[in-house]
């Protein structure tokens, strides 16, 4: 996981709004302050759910962020931007679900082309 923009504020100078959310995620004080993790962390961005993802924008999170690096993995086929989507044609992937993960090479949800 990445780096939250309100990663520079104690828990007692998150707003209201970024506090509900942290709490929400399920953030203490003691987890924020003492820069522990919540069981959330170790789920990529396209596992949270859409209540739990607008959470983690209000701390400043987004995809890219929240999985703490450039990588595609959680990236549904019709989100995938143009030089990614060829490349994942020129490897024989084809739309079949919506899960492709190119890190570890497995398809979970689409058919590869002999």
């Amino acid at each position: 996981m990445g780096t939250r923009i309100a990663d520079n504020l104690d828990w007692k100078e998150l707003s209201e709004d970024q506090l509900e959310a942290a709490k929400s995620l399920g953030y203490t004080q003691e987890i924020w302050d003492g820069n522990g993790t919540i069981p959330l962390e170790n789920k990529g961005w396209q596992e949270l759910s859409a209540d739990e993802q607008a959470a983690a924008k209000t701390l400043g999170y987004d995809q890219k962020s929240w999985n703490g690096s450039d990588n595609v993995d959680d990236l549904d086929w019709d989100e995938l931007n143009d030089e990614q989507l060829k490349a994942a044609k020129k490897l024989g992937y084809t739309k079949v679900g919506n899960t492709l993960d190119i890190a570890t090479g497995t398809v979970l949800t689409r058919e590869k082309q002999p």
